[in-house]
């Protein structure tokens, strides 16, 4: 089932773009690596450096078989783990 409307290839696009806007940031512009939560209703909405990234839904949280508070912040530290593996920050 589509999530938000959209294919899981348009939802890695997106995702794809927005990686791109979060290294842009980091990078170019000398961002601080801040990954936060926050709520948009019943969602969360996880942003990297400024960037809106993802949003965790109730779907989400079912499929995992978890909270949507649980889950986003599992993906939040997931990646912010991640983003310091690749940007040396370990």
């Amino acid at each position: 089932m589509p999530s938000g409307g959209f294919s899981p290839e348009e939802r890695a696009s997106i995702l794809q773009s927005r990686l791109t806007q979060v290294f842009t940031n980091l990078i170019a512009q000398r961002a601080k690596l801040e990954v936060s939560v926050r709520s948009t209703g019943s969602m969360k909405l996880i942003s990297i450096a400024d960037v809106p990234f993802v949003t965790v839904t109730q779907n989400d949280a079912f499929a995992n078989q978890t909270t949507v508070e649980r889950l986003a912040k599992v993906w939040a530290k997931n990646l912010e783990r991640g983003l310091k593996i690749v940007l040396g920050q370990h």
